[in-house]
């Protein structure tokens, strides 16, 4: 039996961009780009998911959380759903526990940064990032 994860990526909003930051070294893919967020616990909403991340990576709280998309994959030996909750951040974060490098990326820079291979980010949210620049330019994506 498949190994179930469930994670909840925050797509923060400030000023028409979203945040990224970039993994430490020392965790998993390190050095590429991501959204904040991490692992949806047991009895968990991913609401309340986002809300609990954001705040232990980046200090901050969040205004107005709601469900932007969800996405299932497999792989050999796991089963990933990953839910995408939109937001704005009370404050802005200025540093993280699990990122050593924030940025703000203007939401219609994405198409370029999403083309650009040296931008390396997660594969997760690549899917993410793709569906956000789809609804901005009024496409339908499917996966």
């Amino acid at each position: 039996m498949k190994e179930r994860l469930r994670i909840a990526a925050a797509i923060l909003f400030h000023n028409e961009s979203i945040l990224l930051g970039r993994r430490l070294g020392h965790k998993s893919h390190p050095g590429l780009w991501e959204l904040p967020g991490g692992k949806i616990e047991t009895g968990e909403s991913a609401i309340a998911a986002v809300e609990r991340e954001v705040f232990e990576e980046l200090g901050i709280g969040i205004l107005e959380p709601s469900l932007f998309m969800t996405h299932t994959w497999e792989n050999a030996d796991t089963q990933i759903t990953l839910t995408a909750v939109q937001a704005y951040p009370l404050v802005l974060p200025t540093q993280s526990t699990d990122h050593d490098s924030l940025r703000w990326v203007p939401i219609k820079e994405l198409k370029k940064l999403l083309n650009d291979k040296s931008s390396a980010i997660t594969l997760p949210d690549l899917a993410i990032l793709r569906v956000l620049e789809a609804q901005k330019l009024k496409k339908v994506v499917e996966f």
